[in-house]
């Protein structure tokens, strides 16, 4: 499976090593404003200097490059970087809201039913206090 990282920051690239790691997956491309993210992402996952944007406008532009994206980038900006994704066809991991926006979601929704897009929706609770406190005391034996 070919994947595009679309925001290199903590959350994009925990999805995006995974896929690569356990699931054999390439990363042919990455999206991130920061350019130091996007060096980093880049050396990780050998991903040449041509596949690098530092916005989705220029990634989208390319076409379908991959078979899917990862989708972690802010909240606010969920809508403007999910949709182009659907009308191209890409297949979504997207780290959770879907937007904050109701209205946004329910478009996001529509369009993804109108190009039999799947969109999964990711929600990481592991480094919240409550998760780490209880493996804590786990680790300590408590338990």
């Amino acid at each position: 499976m070919k994947l595009a990282v679309i925001g290199a920051g903590q959350r994009g690239m925990i999805y995006a090593r995974y896929a690569y790691e356990k699931r054999g997956a390439e990363i042919v491309a990455i999206v991130d404003i920061n350019e130091e993210k996007r060096t980093i992402a880049a050396r990780e996952f050998q991903v040449p200097q041509d596949m690098l944007f530092d916005n989705t406008e220029d990634f989208f532009s390319k076409g379908k490059i991959a078979d899917a994206v990862i989708l972690a980038t802010m909240d606010r900006d969920h809508y403007g970087h999910v949709m182009p994704a659907i009308d191209l066809g890409y297949d979504i991991l997207l780290e959770k809201p879907i937007s904050p926006d109701i209205q946004e979601c329910l478009k996001i929704q529509e369009n993804a039913h109108k190009h039999n897009v799947k969109i999964v929706v990711c929600h990481v609770l592991r480094y919240t206090q409550f998760f780490s406190t209880i493996k804590q005391v786990i680790d300590s034996g408590e338990l």
